[in-house]
C-alpha cells in the first residue's frame, strides 16, 4: 500500500494542507519546518539518521546504508550546531539518490545549497557545524532512537512550502488512498464554485454543491 499511496500523492501533487485535512487538521501529523528553497516538493519514505552530543560521526555511518529514493530525516535533539553542509548534501543527492533532506535543526553552507536548489527542509542556516569526532554517549543515541526513529519508522513524508506532513505506517491504508482522490475532487469543486460566484460560506460551510448534484 505504501507504494500506491506515494504514487498517488506524487501524481496528484497532493499538498501538505490536503494531507492534514484528511487527518482532521491534527497537529500530530505535521512538522513545522520551512523549505530552504521555495517551491520545493517531495514525497517518499523517511530514513532517520542521528547527531549525538555535537558529533555527526553516526550520520556518516548511517549514510553508508541509506537507500535510493528516500527522504533523509536528521534527528539532532537539542543540537544547535549545523548537522552538515554542501559536502554531505552533494553526496546524498548526487551519489545516493535521495529525494529530499529534512531536519528540525540546522544546516550550513546555505549559499551553496540554495545555488544548487536542493529540496531541503531545515530550521535555519548557521556557520558552526558539528564535530566529526566519535561520541561514545550511547545513552543519548538510544534516547534519540526511541524518539523520531520510532515515530517515523516506515512513515511517508510529504514536503512542500507549508512544511512536512507525516503519514505513519498504521495510516497507510486503502481508506487513506481513497481519501486522496476525495480531497483532490473536493478542492476542484470548491474552486469551481468560487469561480462561478458562490461565497466561501455557501461552498465550504453549507456545501450547497451537494444539493445541486441531487437536482
Amino acid at each position: 500500500m505504501k507504494r500506491e499511496i506515494i504514487a498517488k500523492i506524487r501524481k496528484n501533487q497532493t499538498s501538505t494542507t490536503e494531507i492534514l485535512d484528511i487527518f482532521g487538521k491534527d497537529w500530530n501529523f505535521f512538522i513545522n519546518i520551512p523549505p530552504l528553497n521555495q517551491g520545493s516538493y517531495a514525497v517518499g519514505e523517511a530514513y532517520v539518521v542521528y547527531i549525538v552530543k555535537e558529533s555527526n560521526w553516526y550520520i556518516h555511518i548511517d549514510l553508508l546504508k541509506v537507500p535510493e529514493n528516500v527522504i533523509v530525516f536528521i534527528e539532532a535533539g537539542d543540537e544547535k550546531r549545523a548537522a552538515f553542509g554542501s559536502l554531505v548534501s552533494n553526496y546524498l543527492f548526487n551519489k545516493k539518490g535521495v529525494l529530499a533532506v529534512v531536519t528540525e535543526h540546522n544546516l550550513r553552507d546555505g549559499q551553496e545549497l540554495k545555488k544548487r536548489n536542493y529540496p531541503i527542509w531545515c530550521r535555519d542556516i548557521v556557520a558552526v557545524g558539528c564535530l566529526n569526532k566519535r561520541s561514545d554517549d550511547r545513552d543519548a543515541l538510544h534516547k534519540s532512537i526511541k524518539g523520531n526513529r520510532h515515530r517515523l519508522e516506515g512513515a511517508i513524508l510529504v514536503c512542500d512550502d507549508c512544511g512536512i506532513a507525516v503519514i505513519p505506517e498504521e495510516k497507510q491504508t486503502k481508506d487513506f488512498l481513497d481519501k486522496l482522490d476525495f480531497i483532490k475532487n473536493q478542492e476542484e469543486i470548491w474552486f469551481k464554485c468560487i469561480d462561478e460566484g458562490w461565497s466561501t460560506f455557501r461552498t465550504v460551510c453549507l456545501k450547497d454543491y451537494l444539493r445541486e448534484r441531487k437536482k
